[in-house]
């Protein structure tokens, strides 16, 4: 299925909507095109536009931006503020089968290989009605892929999934020690978001299982470096080639910003060295007022100096709260450049969501990280990140998941400058010194391109003998 004479591949790639999946989507697409190899990028024509002003990375010519029309005034999850349209969305990207059947039919070159998220469950059927092989690029770590199990686990054809109890146990195919699970009062959450069905009909589990199933390989977004013990188990638990595709970073941004940026970098310049923590909970996440509020005062009663990346309404900050800590902190309200400002040398902690894409980030840059979790796979990385000693969860209760200022006040500093905490800063480091390197990272993609190239070859000598 190569083109004639020169061994490129086109790759239709199609994202779900959300900028967690967008952005290392791009990056991936991108390291791909670099390679020499044709990459459409299938996404709404918002979804396009933002992408192409904020990324500073170089994009190869070989990477092409394909719209697809989109029936809503929302083109994001991160738009619907209060949740109350999400189902909406996925109707609406739903409907984009129509407009992937008529690219995948009329595409010129003709394209390869479907590289597809969880979310179009249905988009590997139409690549197949036209001979395109299917990959589905998972954007969650091994671990989590591992925990989730089986994808008759997901869809519900067994019954290892049938309420919150079983995900907050570890589950029995998992065959070694590990303290990966969820916490009671997050399994209730992610049992109802994750597999009970929305107004579409299916549950997100279902289009993550039967995304899964459907694929002749699986892509992850990992690397033995980090998680030799878990890739191995998803080939046992999927019964088909599961390939490493490394952490495909974000470059780190060079761009020169204004705004508060211009301020909070020339703070930076003046602090010493990992002295400071960068504070960021994702752009999917609406804090609620009493959480901003204990996030502020642990912030406050920490001591420390600290950047916080706030996307929240200004007027759920606590009265007076900036004017306190005017001089030893700075809130920047809206869009920052994460990437640029975790590889400040004067930042030494990460106070984070565990959003597996901040978590890359981080990693690769040698960045401690106070964990505190909030949704969907978000417990699950936490816990893996306490286990590989790079970070300290925040406590929780355990009846609502509810914190408190002391408790991130306790964990901020152990992190960055009590002693108990010198082991997570050493091995944070010593981890960013293998996961930052590029070469690493480049060395997957290309090997994931040419199992691709191989996989094809393979496949057409089958069907000619």
């Amino acid at each position: 299925m190569e083109e004639e004479g020169n061994g490129k591949l086109h790759i239709a790639v199609l994202p779900w909507l959300a900028y967690g999946h967008l952005s290392p989507f791009l990056e991936f697409s991108n390291r791909i095109s670099l390679l020499g190899h044709q990459v459409s990028f299938l996404s709404t024509p918002s979804n396009l536009q933002a992408l192409s002003l904020s990324t500073s990375t170089t994009t190869s010519p070989n990477l092409h931006f394909i719209p697809l029309s989109f029936p809503l005034s929302l083109q994001s999850p991160a738009d619907d503020t209060d949740g109350s349209s999400y189902s909406l969305i996925n109707k609406a990207y739903d409907s984009l089968a129509g407009d992937l059947t008529k690219f995948l039919q009329t595409a010129s070159p003709p394209v390869n290989w479907l590289l597809y998220d969880y979310n179009p469950y249905w988009s590997p059927s139409i690549a197949k009605s036209f001979n395109i092989r299917t990959a589905f690029l998972c954007p969650l770590s091994a671990a989590t892929l591992a925990f989730l199990g089986r994808p008759e686990s997901l869809t519900g054809e067994d019954s290892s999934r049938s309420s919150p109890h079983h995900l907050a146990v570890k589950p029995d195919w998992i065959p070694f020690p590990t303290k990966l699970s969820y916490k009671p009062h997050e399994a209730r959450i992610v049992y109802s978001s994750m597999y009970l069905p929305d107004n579409t009909g299916v549950s997100q589990s279902f289009r993550l299982g039967s995304s899964l199933a459907a694929a002749d390989v699986i892509v992850v977004r990992s690397c033995f470096e980090l998680e030799p013990e878990w890739l191995p188990l998803l080939e046992k638990l999927y019964c088909k080639p599961v390939i490493p595709a490394g952490h495909f970073p974000s470059s780190v941004q060079t761009k020169n910003y204004k705004y508060c940026w211009d301020e909070a970098f020339e703070w930076l310049d003046k602090q010493e060295r990992r002295s400071v923590v960068y504070v960021a909970f994702g752009s999917m996440l609406h804090l609620k007022k009493e959480e901003v509020g204990e996030l502020a005062r642990g912030l406050e009663i920490s001591k420390l100096a600290f950047v916080w990346a706030y996307r929240g309404k200004e007027e759920l900050l606590p009265v007076g709260f900036e004017e306190r800590v005017q001089g030893r902190g700075i809130v920047c309200k809206g869009w920052v450049p994460q990437v640029k400002f975790l590889a400040h040398e004067a930042i030494g902690g990460f106070l984070t969501h565990c959003g597996w894409n901040s978590l890359v980030e981080a990693m690769g840059l040698g960045v401690a990280l106070v964990l505190l979790p909030m949704l969907a796979d978000e417990g699950l990385n936490a816990r893996m990140m306490e286990e590989k000693k790079v970070g300290v969860e925040v406590p929780r209760r355990e009846e609502d998941g509810g914190f408190d200022g002391e408790g991130v006040a306790r964990v901020l500093r152990l992190v960055m400058v009590e002693k108990e905490g010198e082991e997570i800063r050493v091995r944070a480091e010593e981890l960013g010194r293998v996961l930052g390197r590029e070469e690493v990272h480049d060395g997957y993609v290309k090997g994931f391109v040419e199992y691709l190239k191989k996989f094809g070859d393979g496949v057409e000598r089958v069907g000619e003998v």
